[in-house]
């Protein structure tokens, strides 16, 4: 290709890209993001933020983006602009109080999940993920009161169960523990932790045979720590 085939080449290309509008680009972004795609959808966003700085709904998908790349502290402060320009974006609360979750800020955490349930109260995901904030801060009846908010909002997911009995071993309620780690074990039979569990829970209950089962059931799915456990306390 000569320099005059080059130079034709670049004049076609060059309109045909400043005919892409901004709306078309914001497209696009999402469009990579709905695929996982986050470097290059962010990569996008931030260039539309370049151009218009208060777009808040660029700001919240490259927050996303972001944050799944664990890049926390970057979310974080695109999530706070964001409730800056709108402090009634619930998404944005609840997303910014999971990034500080990942930075074991918890106690911010629990502010922002606050502000999410004040926006509404149904909001199921705020309270498992304020009750593991509570739970990690070792305010075991706090997480055991979100937790039973949780089960009450969203009695289909397993999580619930698994985190509610937790909060209830901590507590000593080592039968109520029990039960909902069955109940966990009964919407996902896949989960080692959910056996794992349920059998320390068990040993406490003096329940050692079924407490066994549960550990030979984790070892099946590959729980290297029940095999431990299964050899010390269980073998002949």
């Amino acid at each position: 290709m000569n320099k005059v085939t080059l130079l034709l080449a670049f004049l076609f290309w060059l309109p045909v890209q400043a005919q892409e509008s901004m709306e078309q680009q914001i497209e696009r972004g999402l469009e990579l993001y709905n695929l996982e795609k986050y470097q290059e959808a962010g990569q996008i966003f931030e260039s539309v933020l370049q151009d218009e700085p208060d777009n808040e709904n660029v700001l919240f998908y490259l927050a996303n983006s972001q944050l799944a790349q664990f890049e926390s502290e970057k979310a974080i402060k695109n999530y706070t602009r964001v409730i800056e320009l709108n402090n009634q974006h619930i998404d944005a609360f609840f997303n910014r109080g999971s990034a500080h979750y990942e930075l074991a800020k918890y106690k911010k955490c629990i502010e922002d999940l606050k502000k999410v349930i004040e926006l509404d109260s149904a909001y199921s995901d705020a309270f498992s993920v304020r009750g593991s904030a509570w739970f990690n801060l070792e305010e075991y009846e706090k997480s055991l009161e979100d937790f039973n908010k949780a089960v009450t909002l969203d009695p289909g997911r397993a999580s619930n169960y698994y985190d509610r009995g937790n909060s209830r071993f901590m507590l000593e309620q080592y039968e109520m523990a029990a039960k909902d780690f069955t109940g966990a074990i009964e919407l996902n039979a896949e989960e080692s932790d959910y056996y794992f569990n349920r059998a320390l829970t068990r040993f406490y209950l003096d329940m050692n045979t079924g407490a066994c089962e549960d550990l030979e059931k984790a070892v099946s799915l590959g729980d290297e720590e029940a095999a431990e456990f299964l050899k010390e306390l269980c073998s002949d």
